[in-house]
């Protein structure tokens, strides 16, 4: 199946410009159908270590279906320089257009980043293939050297999957230093020497505690 051919050039080419989507191992962000059986399109490679747009030609027959430009599960990204992990949870606003376009990206900071004006919104420092590859091919910090980052003040929050996040503490009590975020609530603490106190119901969630190296406490 063509989709460009099912649905018509003019019609992908209008609500799919500008989309991007994950196809034989690059990111692509869709530009238009050219002559013969071509797309114009962006892309670079999505392991590239310093990512940048680049003009390609694809074949309409790649384009199957709108499958195509599905993008992958969305939340919590992280966004580094050297050692800090800068933590956003990622989410996309409703519109007539079609797939993933930097327009309808939200970026929400996490509560300790939302305090650091200079990096809040990601777009003023961060490219814009390097934010389709951080959303496209994501990662993540293992429990122990977040929290080694954290109290080393070498980042303020890293991100243990799309659903989970550690941040360092917004609230006004003096004790409590390290907050642990799920889907962008706060749902726990990270106590002093590193046990987690989280509530009962979503501590029985193996799939997710696992991710904090046995540290849970009830």
């Amino acid at each position: 199946m063509n989709l460009i051919k099912e649905l018509g050039a003019d019609y992908v080419d209008q609500f799919y410009r500008n989309a991007m989507f994950e196809l034989d191992g690059k990111i692509v962000r869709y530009g238009r159908h050219a002559e013969g059986e071509l797309i114009a399109c962006h892309a670079f490679s999505k392991d590239a270590v310093t990512p940048s747009w680049r003009v390609v030609n694809i074949e309409q027959a790649k384009i199957t279906s709108m499958d195509v430009f599905g993008w992958p599960k969305l939340g919590y990204r992280e966004f580094r320089d050297g050692d800090k992990r800068y933590v956003f949870y990622v989410a996309m606003t409703r519109s007539a257009m079609r797939g993933m376009r930097e327009e309808l990206i939200e970026y929400r900071p996490a509560p300790m980043v939302r305090l650091l004006n200079k990096v809040n919104d990601v777009r003023n420092w961060v490219s814009s293939a390097t934010q389709a590859q951080v959303i496209f091919a994501p990662k993540f910090t293992d429990f122990t050297e977040g929290m080694e980052l954290l109290r080393a003040g070498k980042s303020c929050s890293f991100a243990l999957n799309e659903d989970l996040a550690v941040c360092i503490s917004t609230s006004k009590s003096a004790e409590r230093l390290y907050d642990v975020l799920y889907k962008e609530n706060v749902i726990g603490e990270v106590l002093a020497d590193d046990s987690v106190v989280i509530p009962h119901k979503l501590a029985k969630r193996a799939s997710s505690m696992g991710l904090f190296n046995g540290k849970v406490v009830f």
